[in-house]
Parts: C-alpha cells; sequence; structure tokens
C-alpha cells in the first residue's frame, strides 16, 4: 500500500532542545527514573492527585514555554517537510505539547501553517490515537500512513496505531513496518514518495 501521509513527531523528529533539566524536576517531584516521554506521561496519569498536579502542570508548562522560545530545526530536516510538502504528500503532526506551545514552536522554526492537520495533547492525549485522529482528520487508514518518530515510544505508538514506521530503532524489525532512519531529510533518500 502507498504511503499517503507522512504523520511526524514534533518533539522527537523535529526539535532539537535540550530538556535534562526539566528531566531531573519531574523525577524530583515524580519519584520515578525514565526518560521526558515515561516521565510526561507518569506526570499525566499522576495529574489527578491534587498533591502534585499543580507542581507537574507548572514543570510541563516550563519546558513548553522553554522549548518553544529555543526551538531549532536542522535545515535539512526544514528542506524535507517543505519537500514533502511540494510534492504534495499530506503532512500531519502530532505532539504531546499544548497547542498554545506547538502553535509557537512550529512559528519559531518557520513551518507554521504547512502542516494539513496539527493533533495536540489538548486533541488527544495518547499517542497511538493522535495518531489515528490525524488521519481520519485527513480521510485516511492507518495504514496508508508513514509515521516518523524518533523515539522508542514513539515507535512502539506507531505499531500500535498499524501504521509504517520510520525510527531509528529497531523494535519494529521483525513486523516489517519499519524503515530504519535517523532523520527526516535521510528518509527522503531512501523512501520514494508519490503525490
Amino acid at each position: 500500500m502507498p504511503v499517503k501521509v507522512v504523520i511526524i513527531n514534533l518533539d522527537s523528529a523535529l526539535l532539537k532542545v535540550d530538556v535534562s533539566e526539566v528531566e531531573s524536576k519531574l523525577k524530583d517531584i515524580l519519584g520515578v527514573e525514565g526518560d521526558l516521554k515515561n516521565l510526561i506521561a507518569e506526570a499525566l496519569l499522576r495529574s489527578s492527585d491534587q498533591s502534585k498536579a499543580k507542581a507537574i502542570d507548572e514543570v510541563l508548562k516550563e519546558l513548553e514555554d522553554k522549548t518553544a522560545e529555543e526551538a531549532e530545526i536542522d535545515q535539512e530536516d526544514l528542506e524535507a517537510v517543505c519537500t514533502l510538502k511540494a510534492i504534495g504528500v499530506k503532512l500531519a503532526l502530532v505532539t504531546m505539547r499544548s497547542r498554545e506551545s506547538t502553535e509557537k514552536a512550529l512559528e519559531k522554526i518557520g513551518l507554521k501553517g504547512v502542516f494539513d492537520v496539527v493533533v495536540t495533547r489538548d486533541d488527544e492525549p495518547e499517542k497511538a490515537l493522535q495518531i489515528a485522529k490525524a488521519c481520519n482528520s485527513l480521510g485516511y487508514r492507518v495504514d496508508e500512513a508513514l509515521y516518523v518518530g524518533f523515539s522508542r515510544a514513539d515507535a512502539i505508538a506507531g505499531a500500535q496505531a498499524g501504521c509504517l514506521v520510520a525510527t531509528p530503532h529497531r523494535v519494529l524489525q521483525a513486523l516489517n513496518q519499519m524503515i530504519r532512519v535517523n532523520s527526516l531529510h535521510e528518509l527522503l533518500d531512501i523512501f520514494r514518495f508519490t503525490s
């Protein structure tokens, strides 16, 4: 089945940001270890605990504000997104950020208005369901989508959603549902897109 829509994870595939300080704060508040994606997921689960909810919200807002202001994109990745758009591939963006933070980050990196649909945690807090929502919004099935995400959690979410996944991780290799890449521009070198 040909790919008709490319869904890109904003945080793992596009933005280049340092989140070590925020990771440390979340670990202290939550009392757990893990990478930022897992910590945010844990924070969202625990946000109903009123004693921690306010502190978690403040740290997540700080993370989003800081990374939106400092957002950078690799020039070759920017060109890859623009190339996909120019050849007529439908583009979607998914992120665990708020809508407000997402719009700020997209404006900062020069991609505001480029994506045909943007799904944030305000729309859907579950990554696999974000992918499905993006496909549905564009009128495609998930098996017609290529999901680009460079964290292990992204690779797993793409597999759960049922789409082809572009990732540097080998977690899906046995399923033949992945393309191994480390960047968006590398994806253009090895995968043929048709509009």
